[in-house]
């Protein structure tokens, strides 16, 4: 049967059924490829925003009700954590000159850089501890407000938004506001970098006597953020919510992964008419060859033996095109993650300077049931061109 499969897939008498035939290998193999390549680019910039995320992100988060000092206090006692601290953060307006910017105000406590990394992030200035009435700003608020430009000496003012009710009734004159010094600049990602501003919550009058707006917990193993965060929600009740990291991005993950089912999808259906192809180039050689099968049937070989051939004849160009297109695939991810071959347009300021790259197992298995459910279709379809063809009416010429 070996030889008979290398004979009809690549010793054809006629060159352009090899060339199909080569042409349907190849079609698998670009498709494959490009599943691989565009799976692989998803699967890193995910991998890339949870590193960028942890670099200031808590392992845990609490959320909810009456996050007291007592409550924190509670919460510090277990073993598994290494520090707890309360944070306060509300909507506010930073001005600048002649320019102003709605910002997330986050009131922070001593020990807050226990928890978060925010301060190894820094472009110019200095981190924790905050001097009374300085503040961190991301990179992307200092560039809005002009701050960057060192020839600016105008002060920074920081006007907290009351209630609506006390808007109401006071006006402007219900308007705090503060003034600020910038004491550093940081850059993390584009949702901090154009939103956060941390001052000392003793700082804002505001915050006195109030509970947090969220807790945040960095525990000494981070292997065990789910164990922690189950137990901690069954302590907490339901009234709590406890966020680990991919929690509290989940808008951002859940963005990302509609995009990469959408390109997936998009590819799953180039592969189906891929196969399309492959079929006609398979239907094109068994006709063409159709004789062959009347003798293989008048010398007696099993119907068994037939359906193998012709199975082994899909696979030969669905499988050997996979297998080309993996291969290639696989050393395109891995000379990109090791060389970073192709970059992306941005200059020296980007937090990335190359497309990241990161392939997993379930990527390789979701292919493979891909491959598996068309080379089935295949040959299901071919089977049933073969039992059409009047077998004994072609050895009599007809």
């Amino acid at each position: 049967m070996r030889r008979l499969w290398w004979r009809y897939l690549t010793a054809s008498p006629r060159r352009s059924l090899r060339l199909l035939v080569y042409l349907g290998m190849g079609s698998v193999a670009v498709s494959t490829w490009a599943w691989i390549a565009v799976s692989a680019v998803f699967g890193g910039f995910s991998h890339f925003l949870e590193e960028v995320f942890q670099r200031v992100d808590p392992h845990l988060r609490v959320e909810g009700p009456a996050l007291t000092p007592a409550l924190k206090a509670q919460i510090a006692q277990w073993p598994e954590i290494q520090a707890v601290t309360g944070v306060h953060e509300r909507l506010a307006v930073l001005r600048h000159g002649e320019r102003q910017l709605v910002v997330r105000l986050r009131g922070i406590e001593p020990g807050y850089e226990k928890v978060s990394g925010v301060g190894a992030q820094l472009v110019t200035g200095s981190g924790f501890p905050l001097s009374p009435h300085a503040a961190l700003i991301g990179a992307g608020v200092a560039s809005a407000l002009a701050l960057l430009d060192a020839e600016e000496e105008r002060p920074v003012w920081l006007y907290l938004l009351p209630s609506v009710r006390a808007l109401a009734a006071g006006g402007e004159t219900a308007l705090q506001r503060q003034r600020l010094s910038i004491q550093g600049i940081f850059s993390v990602q584009k949702d901090y970098d154009e939103s956060w501003v941390l001052v000392r919550a003793e700082d804002i009058p505001l915050w006195t006597g109030h509970p947090y707006t969220m807790l945040e917990i960095r525990l000494h193993d981070p292997r065990l953020v789910k164990v922690v965060r189950d137990k901690l929600q069954r302590s907490l009740g339901p009234a709590y919510i406890v966020k680990d990291p991919r929690a509290q991005h989940a808008d951002v993950y859940r963005v990302l992964a509609q995009e990469r089912l959408l390109a997936q999808w998009g590819l799953g259906f180039m592969m189906v008419l891929v196969a399309g192809g492959v079929l006609s180039v398979l239907s094109a050689l068994l006709i063409y060859h159709r004789r062959d099968w009347a003798v293989y049937q008048a010398l007696g070989a099993p119907e068994s033996w037939r359906y193998r051939l012709l199975f082994a004849l899909a696979a030969g160009v669905v499988v050997g095109g996979f297998l080309i297109g993996a291969l290639v695939g696989s050393c395109t991810v891995w000379t990109q993650d090791r060389f970073h071959w192709l970059r992306l347009r941005g200059g020296e300021g980007f937090l990335i300077q190359h497309f990241p790259v990161k392939l997993s197992l379930l990527d390789y298995l979701s292919l493979l049931a891909l491959i598996g459910l068309l080379l089935s279709g295949i040959y299901l379809y071919l089977r049933h061109l073969l039992q059409k063809f009047p077998l004994r009416s072609l050895l009599q010429g007809d």
